[in-house]
């Protein structure tokens, strides 16, 4: 359930890549940047919501497995907000 609480910010993240990617060579390109990295910064604190509730799971006595799958899927949602090569 907590990866969810993602989805909202993956959306955003893509629209200002698209937005970054129109703008590239134009005079807006600057600002389109800086948008994208706003909007990049905040999807990854989202993103590693599963990891921090791994975390804190310990304190509780979750099983192993459970954590390991939480931290896994915090590093497939960052994986997601790499900058892709045509833009870099």
């Amino acid at each position: 359930a907590t990866m969810f609480l993602s989805l909202p910010r993956f959306g955003a993240y893509k629209r200002a890549l698209i937005a970054t990617s129109k703008a590239l060579g134009s005079p807006e390109e600057p600002q389109a940047w800086i948008n994208l990295a706003q909007v990049r910064r905040m999807a990854m604190l989202f993103a590693c919501f599963p990891a921090w509730v791994a975390a804190l799971s310990v304190l509780v006595g979750l099983e192993t497995v459970p954590q390991v799958l939480l931290a896994l899927s915090t590093v497939v949602l960052l994986y997601l907000y790499r900058i892709p090569r045509q833009l870099s």
